[in-house]
């Protein structure tokens, strides 16, 4: 009985944090993919933040660690990177994880001919196709 309650106010407590991942977007340019996001305020503050990519959406390498108290009580917390090397003709997982709550993921093809395509990852269309 005692490891039920504790589950249970376990899973109380993360199920009703909130989403601190807002307004994550990806946004091509000629040879560099802009990420920006926001973190949602909060009572509680976050560890850091990190972005990452990757190949695919299992594998990442890290971009930019801020390992520094992040978050506020009372406004959106904006962030931005830039990233200068993305992998040209293929699909990029950009992958931003709030220390120690959560993460999310969306993937960008940066095709040639200004074709960029952004696509929420896991992608809500049974074809695919934002």
């Amino acid at each position: 009985m005692k490891k039920f309650i504790v589950i249970f106010f376990t899973f109380l407590f993360f199920g009703l944090q909130s989403q601190r991942i807002v307004d994550f977007n990806l946004y091509p340019a000629s040879t560099s993919i802009l990420v920006k996001f926001s973190i949602a305020p909060s009572g509680v503050s976050c560890s850091g933040f990190k972005i990452s990519r990757g190949a695919d959406s299992l594998n990442f390498t890290t971009l930019f660690d801020h390992p520094q108290i992040c978050g506020t009580s009372s406004t959106n917390e904006e962030h931005s990177y830039t990233d200068n090397s993305p992998s040209p003709n293929q699909y990029n997982f950009y992958k931003v994880e709030i220390y120690p709550y959560e993460y999310a993921i969306k993937k960008i093809f940066p095709g040639g001919g200004g074709k960029n395509k952004i696509i929420p990852y896991p992608c809500p269309s049974s074809n695919g196709n934002a």
